[in-house]
């Protein structure tokens, strides 16, 4: 599959990847750059959540704002440090 021309189809290819493991998380994309908001169960679901998107074609970067349980998982990681390829 090519890579997304755009953000918005980008954004769609990630949710169709996370499934149902993208529940409680909520996906925006500037710059072909994925931010995660939301809830996930713990840091192995975190984790997964983000292998996952850095997995999808045309995902530059993957920067996580997801809380573990409610609680905030780490800092705003920046994009390079995260870059997906």
């Amino acid at each position: 599959m090519s890579d997304p021309a755009n953000d918005a189809h980008l954004i769609q290819l990630v949710r169709t990847a996370l499934g149902k493991k993208g529940r409680g998380v909520n996906v925006s994309s500037c710059g072909f750059v994925i931010t995660l908001h939301g809830v996930v169960g713990g840091e192995a679901s975190r984790e997964e959540v983000e292998a996952v998107v850095r997995s999808v074609g045309g995902v530059e970067g993957v920067v996580s704002k997801l809380r573990e349980n409610g609680r905030l998982s780490g800092e705003y990681v920046a994009a390079s440090v995260l870059r997906a390829r």
